[in-house]
């Protein structure tokens, strides 16, 4: 099961990790601006928001593993049409289908380990499951560069393609129904407005929810801005941008093995706050880079900054989930579809305000981080707070 929830977790994740060094290619390629290039970003986690949300309700009916087998298959034909794209019009289309089929596995695979566990315990599965999962953000973009600057940016979208084709014909031999509850009956409107509704009334989801929100959008402003950065304003190639992703993929397992030994020691609660104190410091060093270094010293300017982010971030992802989902095990899907939607939401905020910046620095992403993180904070302190 673990092996199978790698898969299903890591599809969004290899979707828009794997094409970042090529997304300085790209703007010459289509002869588009910066903002243009990353809104094939935004178009993507736009729809992951809408999708989450719809997949959550038809798993409550049909179950896990036909809803996964729909969503892998719209995920394929979004990385095709992108594969075939003529112009960054039709890439940004390409990428919004691709997305509104990867919801599927956005929303599902964490409705999927509350099937099986929760509270503590799922916290630590998640940390676990966030360590082994490492792989994919290492290798997405490590393989991205090589692919997009050795085959160009078609390569990409040829290798998701195969890889989305590989993962579900996997699901469809090997996976086996985690759903308890699923009936089509939850399907009726009544349920499905009952179901929200109970689920909307919890301070402690709606808080956990909107601090995810706001610290997704913190991560992915920063996703969306280092390629511009390192490749594009301070030289690196696409080769070198994805070889810096083995120390991002170490900081992340870094951040989670810590986390996971200091909840047998601390609460959730506190640890939260400390990933999030950790991230503020993080942009806080991006902001004065920004002012008072050079380019050329981009490692200190920017990279150092943004693995302090991440680590921060590790502390956040596995505890501000089991706290959100403690409530609903009886309702996993609804409270996995609406809780994906409402994080990823954040990446559409923000990486449509830093798309419509059009800069090439790193300025405008250092506030906005700077920003989503301290709404993160007043989330959850006004709402979630020792709540559990």
């Amino acid at each position: 099961m673990i092996l199978l929830l790698i898969l299903i977790a890591t599809i969004a994740q290899i979707s828009t990790d794997l094409y970042l060094p090529a997304l300085p290619e790209l703007t010459h390629y289509f002869g588009s601006s910066i903002g243009a290039v990353q809104f094939t970003l935004t178009s993507f986690v736009a729809g992951l928001v809408i999708s989450s949300l719809i997949y959550g309700m038809i798993s409550e009916g049909i179950g896990r593993k036909k809803t996964l087998i729909i969503g892998l298959s719209i995920t394929l034909a979004g990385a095709l049409l992108c594969f075939f794209a003529k112009d960054i019009r039709m890439l940004q289309i390409g990428r919004f289908i691709q997305g509104c089929g990867a919801g599927a596995c956005t929303g599902l695979w964490r409705s999927i380990l509350r099937d099986n566990y929760s509270g503590k315990e799922m916290a630590k599965m998640g940390g676990t499951l966030s360590n082994l999962m490492i792989f994919s953000v290492v290798a997405a973009p490590f393989l991205g560069g090589y692919l997009s600057q050795y085959f160009g940016w078609r390569a990409d979208f040829k290798f998701l393609s195969n890889y989305t084709l590989l993962v579900l014909i996997i699901i469809s031999l090997f996976f086996k129904e985690t759903g308890k509850h699923h009936h089509v009956d939850r399907l009726k409107i009544k349920f499905i407005l009952t179901t929200y509704l109970e689920i909307l009334k919890s301070k402690l989801f709606i808080g956990c929810a909107l601090a995810s929100l706001f610290t997704y959008g913190a991560v992915f402003t920063w996703i969306m801005q280092s390629p511009i950065i390192l490749i594009h304003s301070a030289g690196l190639s696409p080769v070198s941008f994805g070889h810096l992703t083995l120390l991002t993929g170490l900081i992340i397992f870094l951040g989670n093995s810590v986390n996971k030994r200091l909840l047998d020691h601390f609460s959730g609660d506190t640890l939260l706050q400390a990933g999030w104190t950790i991230m503020l410091f993080a942009g806080s060093m991006l902001l004065l880079g920004h002012f008072y270094f050079e380019p050329r010293f981009w490692f200190i300017v920017t990279f150092l900054p943004a693995l302090i982010l991440i680590f921060g971030a590790s502390f956040v992802w596995t505890s501000i989930t089991a706290k959100a989902f403690f409530p609903f095990g009886h309702i996993a899907g609804y409270a996995g579809g609406l809780y994906s939607s409402i994080q990823i939401l954040g990446g559409v905020i923000f990486g449509s305000i830093l798309a419509k910046m059009n800069s090439e620095t790193q300025l405008p992403a250092s506030l906005l981080i700077l920003s989503s993180i301290i709404l993160a904070w007043l989330s959850f302190r006004l709402l979630a707070y020792k709540k559990i």
